[in-house]
């Protein structure tokens, strides 16, 4: 497309075929009156491609490293700004979770962009350079070097990633393998134990198990307890009972008492009259 003559237009076209999951293109060559505003229509398109891997810009309007930028920060999540003045990069500061949603959304398959020599064209020699050496490996190494990269310099607190125990096999693996003894070391010891806590099947089966009697134990000690309130609640009752029987029983007794010796006390006076008066020589 080197001699098309593509004006912002004509670019923006061509970043609605690369954007399609369809596209095939492995090289792309375009040339024309376009500048920055250009630029950053096709760098919104290409943080979807999966399929270029040189591109090579010919630019008539004004590119400078506003542009460059736009391109870099679609295949390079670390953020950086150039200096007009200085060929050396200054770091900039930003928080390790948007630098990890950077490494999400950013394009894996560029090796090299470059953009030819033009009077427009004032960008920055360091940035220049960046983007033609992008990367000389395949997409999945070129993610698993960004990974590691951004998991080497916050390996003291990887909490923003939102990983879960089941994950940290695979993490330690990806850490010594493309670290050192030291970066496993202080990714256990900084992250806590509760990240690497991860059980076995048949432990976790087990923690399964055991929470589900603790929940039964849990609502049988609840029915236990109202069980012994309505057993102290008829044995109090029942004390009162027995207390108010053993009063009724004294006082029968009492009476049924008196009423025996007063009948027999009857009895013997009558005995005493209906006795005939035996004679003293009988």
């Amino acid at each position: 497309m080197r001699l098309r003559h593509l004006d912002d237009i004509g670019i923006g076209e061509i970043a609605n075929v690369i954007k399609d999951p369809e596209c095939k293109l492995r090289r792309l060559d375009v040339s024309g009156n376009f500048g920055n505003s250009g630029i950053n229509i096709f760098a919104e398109a290409l943080k979807t491609n999966t399929s270029l891997r040189t591109i090579t810009f010919g630019c008539l309007k004004t590119l400078n490293d506003v542009g460059g930028q736009f391109l870099l920060d679609v295949v390079n999540p670390f953020p950086s700004k150039f200096n007009d003045t200085e060929e050396d990069m200054d770091d900039v500061d930003v928080s390790s979770s948007e630098e990890w949603d950077k490494i999400k959304r950013s394009n894996h398959t560029l090796q090299s962009i470059y953009i030819l020599d033009r009077p427009t064209v004032t960008v920055n020699k360091a940035l220049l350079a960046k983007l033609e050496s992008i990367s000389s490996l395949d997409p999945h190494r070129t993610l698993q070097s960004k990974c590691w990269q951004h998991v080497g310099k916050n390996i003291e607190d990887i909490s923003h990633l939102e990983l879960e125990t089941k994950h940290m096999p695979e993490v330690l693996s990806f850490v010594q393998q493309n670290g050192s003894m030291d970066h496993l070391y202080r990714m256990i010891k900084s992250n806590g134990p509760e990240l690497f806590s991860y059980p076995s099947p048949e432990k976790k089966r087990m923690l399964i198990e055991v929470e589900r009697a603790e929940s039964e134990n849990s609502v049988l000690k609840d029915q236990l307890k109202e069980q012994r309130i309505k057993t102290g609640d008829l044995q109090r009752e029942n004390h009162y009972l027995r207390n108010l029987f053993r009063k009724e029983e004294a006082k029968t007794c009492c009476l049924l008492s008196y009423s025996k010796i007063c009948e027999m006390w009857k009895m013997f006076i009558e005995l005493l009259t209906d006795a005939p008066i035996s004679s003293p020589l009988g």
